[in-house]
């Protein structure tokens, strides 16, 4: 199963989601809200539980480095 990731212009994570059509909404919505563009990506499920434990561990370091 893979997980599409939506990203800002910056790459800054937005979202994930099951299915391509979910995100891909998502990232039109974010892009007619901010008037900034939005990217989906698709990732294999490994890869989105690695980077969804590594954004909680960042987070409970305080987020900054």
């Amino acid at each position: 199963m893979n997980t599409y990731q939506v990203f800002s212009v910056n790459n800054t994570f937005i979202s994930a989601h099951d299915n391509a059509a979910t995100a891909l909404k998502h990232a039109l919505i974010y892009q007619h809200v901010t008037g900034q563009p939005a990217h989906v990506e698709q990732v294999s499920s490994d890869a989105a539980h690695q980077a969804a434990d590594d954004l909680a561990d960042w987070q409970r370091a305080g987020g900054e480095q």
